[in-house]
């Protein structure tokens, strides 16, 4: 899957992102409080309702345009806003009221695959009794059409290697030595790192032998990782770390945030499979200087396959990523814009990395980029 557009309002919150291009290679990069968290939370809104059927859509609206193995679609979806009597109820009862989709349009560049509003709902050409769940997305209503589950698929592709992440063990009442290298294989995208760092160590022992090295050569300190299945009731992963010239494994919970947020770039970039989107929020929170240049680095060996798109405002990460891939973020009130910089005009070729950044931040759209 390839994001290519995406615009988003959220009409409850006021806030509402332009139309805005994306590339296979976005640093969105912009002041603190500009809105580029906000975009990548939109896009897991997106993904959410694409593939669950836990979700809250109030006064959301949204188009997304996308391409999944050689077939471009485009998705656009608004739902109402919750009314007074709603809210009254809602407070009343104690539990949540879900709003309704007001109007929902699935196409290719070829064809409608679905649309509806309240006064009709058709799907490939055809009506359906418009009774079908209105807080139900067309994406989970038809999940079992094989059209509508490779659009599924795709945005199960999409992978958010989250902040702040620091997962002390996870539990499961699954067996772990049972599961197959197929069934493994099979759901990759969408289990937890701990569960895929544990399979990667038993299925795929080079690889997981490349990302212990990885991550010694980001800290030398380390001598090994394993990650251990305790079975009981509930069987459970940690991850255990080794110092070099010492036999003593050393708990999870005692790995720093910089080194875990560190292995989890590392685990679920190698194992994104091709055509994945990877979103990273915030890629500096945690990280010592001494692991961005590594990180950056592996990011960008493994660009051709995937698609980044990444915020960050930290010098190090914008000034080493290539200025053709920095998207420049502003908001006037509650509008957010997003444009290129090779859309500025000042920036040449010819220029360095760092005469490049000097200009970014040196940029009215860069310094006044809240209004």
């Amino acid at each position: 899957m390839e994001i290519q557009y995406l615009k988003f309002d959220d009409h409850k919150e006021h806030w509402h992102l332009e139309e805005t291009n994306l590339d296979p290679f976005n640093l969105l990069v912009g002041i603190s409080g500009v809105g580029k968290t906000l975009i990548t939370e939109a896009i897991k809104l997106i993904c959410q309702v694409a593939t669950e059927s836990d979700y809250q859509l109030e006064g959301i609206e949204w188009k997304i345009g996308f391409v999944h193995k050689g077939q471009k679609y485009e998705w656009t979806l608004k739902s109402a806003l919750m009314k007074a009597d709603d809210l009254i109820r809602l407070l009343k009862e104690d539990h949540s009221t879900q709003t309704q989709i007001l109007y929902e349009k699935m196409t290719t560049t070829q064809e409608i695959i679905a649309e509806r509003s309240n006064d009709f709902f058709s799907f490939k050409k055809e009506n359906v009794t418009p009774s079908l769940n209105k807080h139900e997305s067309i994406v989970t209503l038809f999940s079992e059409d094989e059209t509508i589950s490779a659009i599924r698929h795709a945005f199960q592709s999409v992978i958010f290697s989250e902040r702040n992440t620091f997962q002390q063990h996870f539990s499961s009442p699954l067996n772990f030595n049972t599961i197959t290298f197929k069934e493994f294989e099979e759901t990759l995208t969408q289990v937890p790192l701990l569960v895929k760092a544990f399979f990667l160590q038993k299925f795929h022992q080079n690889e997981f032998s490349e990302i212990k090295q990885y991550l010694i050569n980001i800290f030398p300190s380390i001598g090994d990782l394993k990650v251990e299945l305790i079975e009981n009731h509930n069987h459970k992963l940690f991850f255990r770390f080794k110092e070099k010239e010492s036999d003593n494994w050393i708990p999870q919970h005692r790995m720093s945030a910089g080194m875990f947020r560190t292995l989890t770039h590392l685990i679920e970039i190698s194992l994104a499979p091709t055509g994945s989107v990877i979103v990273i929020d915030e890629f500096e929170n945690s990280l010592g200087i001494n692991c961005m240049p590594d990180l950056v680095a592996f990011i960008l060996s493994h660009a051709p396959n995937l698609q980044f798109i990444i915020t960050s405002h930290h010098p190090y990460v914008i000034n080493n990523i290539p200025w053709q891939n920095w998207k420049l973020v502003k908001r006037h009130k509650n509008r957010v814009n997003v444009n290129d910089a090779k859309d500025i005009p000042e920036f040449r070729d010819e220029e360095s990395f760092h005469e490049k950044f000097i200009q970014l931040i040196n940029h009215p759209d860069y310094r006044k980029s809240v209004l």
